[in-house]
């Protein structure tokens, strides 16, 4: 592992919640520090599960704002202070942010925003009235960053065509999903007494209880399923629905079968103990933990949402791919996968593509240019 010069890089990104791009970018501050840079690591509220992995090393700042939105003149007071060398700034708000703090600032600090949301699907959905200027102000100051990154080929694809003045500033870079420490603890005995040798097959879902991963579906096919075969169902995650969940399993009668354990402290060791990992999003950009259950070895079955389970499943020949609110169609898939897994060696190979060490190595050429 190459170490470079002493540099400072800024991360931005609003909290280290239990997110996919909140995991990735703890990922992506420890590879970083492991390279010789030094991070300072830019929050609007230091909290969240994700910030016990961040090393000692990195200077860890809360800027005095209540929301993304209002951080730009903390954040332009940073980088007059501090000067550093680049500042990566994590998810739409912290772009947006970014963009206007540097401006402010007039420093010469090199701005690269990291996209992880499919910004058209955001715009159309129903969020809340305070989430709702990103579109509007996305499309008014990316232009201003010197680069943007895109977590898949086809959020890369829809931001090109959403903001055409940015085609040449649109650069693909797969998340830094697959570490040292995420095969490791996959080995480490599970927290859940379902996923214990012996037990009946176990369907994971993960992610945050919400509109967007759909777990309702999931449900609904899970139920289907078991009127087939003995089986059970975790869906790890808290969020908005989580009693709207429940009482979509009490009505289906299967409270003896399905449970919603919350957050994990080992995710990993979940994926890779359960029978077949279920993807039932409406949308995503590059789904972290359908990557991780590959590097596992674990069957996946997938929506074909936009973005990232086609790109990632490689046309579906790693994993089967239905429509979207399909519980037939995605009942179908867990049976094909219980019946007939694809080799786990495949599985894992691909997910290399997704390692630490060759995303790291993009972000800092990116970063650090010459």
């Amino acid at each position: 592992m190459t170490h470079l010069p002493s540099q400072r890089i800024a991360v931005l990104i609003p909290n280290l919640n239990g997110g996919g791009a909140e995991r990735v970018t703890a990922n992506l501050i420890n590879a970083l520090v492991q390279r010789g840079i030094q991070v300072d690591l830019l929050l609007i509220r230091a909290e969240g599960p994700h910030l016990a992995r961040i090393p000692p090393q990195v200077r860890i700042i809360e800027l005095p704002a209540k929301r993304t939105l209002l951080a730009a003149r903390p954040l332009a007071a940073y980088l007059k202070e501090h000067r550093p060398a680049a500042l990566l700034a994590v998810m739409d708000s912290a772009a947006v942010v970014a963009a206007v703090a540097r401006r402010l600032a007039r420093v010469d600090t090199r701005v690269v925003a990291v996209l992880h949301n499919a910004t058209v699907m955001r715009a159309a959905a129903k969020v809340p009235l305070h989430d709702r200027w990103l579109p509007i102000a996305l499309r008014s100051q990316l232009w201003l960053t010197d680069a943007v990154v895109a977590v898949s080929t086809g959020l890369a694809d829809e931001l090109r065509l959403l903001f055409p003045w940015l085609r040449t500033k649109v650069q693909v870079i797969y998340n830094p999903v697959v570490t040292a420490e995420l095969l490791q603890k996959a080995e480490e005995k599970p927290d859940h007494p379902w996923l214990q040798p012996g037990q009946p097959p176990v369907v994971v879902g993960m992610g945050r209880l919400c509109a967007a991963k759909d777990f309702a579906t999931l449900i609904q096919a899970f139920a289907l399923l078991a009127r087939q075969r003995p089986a059970r169902l975790l869906i790890y995650g808290e969020g908005e629905l989580r009693g709207d969940l429940q009482a979509q399993v009490a009505t289906l009668g299967l409270q003896d079968c399905v449970q919603l354990p919350g957050w994990t402290e080992n995710s990993a060791a979940a994926l890779r103990h359960a029978a077949v990992f279920a993807l039932s999003s409406e949308y995503e950009a590059l789904p972290t933990v359908l990557i991780e259950a590959l590097a596992c070895g674990t069957q996946v079955v997938a929506t074909d949402c936009r973005f990232g389970p086609r790109e990632i499943l490689q046309e579906g020949r790693l994993g089967p791919l239905v429509p979207t609110r399909n519980a037939p169609a995605l009942a179908g898939a867990l049976v094909q996968a219980l019946d007939r897994p694809i080799d786990a060696e495949l599985l894992r190979q691909r997910a290399q593509d997704f390692s630490e060490s060759v995303c790291t190595d993009q972000y800092l050429w990116l970063l650090l240019p010459g």
